[in-house]
């Protein structure tokens, strides 16, 4: 049997999804539903912010539209449901890294 290689042990990190901060949530669902086919995945409403996954059935890739403010602690009903932290580009745009697990593959 042979042995696994690094790169298959340790996968390349991949694009899953990609967060924008939203200020209005119809204006936003109903613009990236005209020009992407996107629709409404997942909704989960925390105390403070609502986190909306849009996609399509012909990719896996997501979108998070984030209505903003400042996310604390990514947990509900007492479970976590992600570890993330923020970097920033040169542009001064925001990324969000996530650790894997759960809808976070």
């Amino acid at each position: 049997m042979q042995e696994a290689t690094e790169a298959q042990r340790y996968p390349v990190a991949k694009a899953i999804h990609s967060m924008i901060r939203i200020l209005d949530e119809q204006r936003s669902l109903a613009f990236y539903e005209k020009a992407f086919g996107l629709t409404v995945a997942e909704r989960l409403a925390f105390e403070g912010f609502t986190l909306l996954y849009l996609s399509n059935p012909e990719s896996e890739f997501e979108l998070e539209l984030t209505v903003p403010t400042s996310p604390k602690e990514l947990k509900l009903d007492g479970r976590s449901l992600a570890r993330f932290f923020f970097v920033q580009d040169p542009d001064g745009y925001k990324i969000e890294v996530l650790q894997r697990g759960g809808r976070y593959k």
